[in-house]
């Protein structure tokens, strides 16, 4: 059972997360409201690089690792960005049916990441 916030979860299964730091090049200053913006923009794009994946602050989490660096081209809004993401700084999370909530977890932050993007993603905030 996991606690994130004030909701209770299952795990119905064992999970790899690997996370990857994330760069867009082309950026003044970092943004993290623009990062989401232009990672939305690509969204479809990022979906067949990648599967399923998150992104949150300075990180993208995937559930499946990287074989080599990925670097993509955006124009959003006239702008040309880069999004990097280097495959030789991965960190590995496991993620299982036996977790025990810890507030000060990597795993539970994690969760709520994932929890924070789908309520982004289906427009509840």
């Amino acid at each position: 059972m996991v606690v994130s916030n004030q909701y209770k979860m299952t795990l119905s299964e064992d999970c790899n997360v690997s996370q990857y730091p994330i760069e867009i090049q082309g950026m003044e200053m970092w943004d993290p409201d623009l990062v989401q913006r232009i990672v939305k923009f690509k969204a479809a794009t990022m979906e067949k690089c990648f599967g399923l994946y998150v992104v949150s602050g300075k990180s993208i989490y995937l559930l499946s690792d990287l074989s080599e660096s990925v670097s993509i081209d955006v124009t959003f809004r006239g702008t040309k960005y880069t999004i990097l993401i280097d495959s030789k700084e991965v960190q590995h999370v496991h993620l299982s049916t036996n977790f025990v909530n810890d507030q000060n977890s990597v795993h539970q932050s994690l969760i709520n990441i994932i929890i924070k993007r789908a309520f982004r993603d289906t427009n509840l905030k």
